[in-house]
């Protein structure tokens, strides 16, 4: 008996849950167009999309995420380590 095991590059197809996090309505819509149902990057997997948009492109945006330390008076800005699971 030989069995046939491929390397899977692609988890779209067999992740249907989105894990979401408290307050990232703004983060969820600069990843999916819930008015087409499309992906708005190549990122098809929210964790992975979190991780690159919060360390490559936040820092440079015109209206960055961020997030208000306790006892701090500036806020920093936001990093995945920083998100709190809220639901899936």
């Amino acid at each position: 008996m030989q069995f046939k095991i491929r390397n899977i590059q692609n988890y779209s197809n067999l992740i249907h849950n989105i894990t979401r996090y408290e307050n990232d309505q703004g983060l969820f819509d600069e990843f999916y167009d819930s008015t087409n149902n499309a992906y708005k990057t190549k990122y098809t997997n929210y964790d992975s999309f979190l991780a690159w948009y919060l360390k490559e492109v936040n820092p440079g945006s015109e209206t960055p995420f961020t997030i208000l330390d306790q006892g701090a008076t500036e806020p920093r800005l936001l990093e995945y380590d920083d998100l709190v699971f809220d639901r899936i």
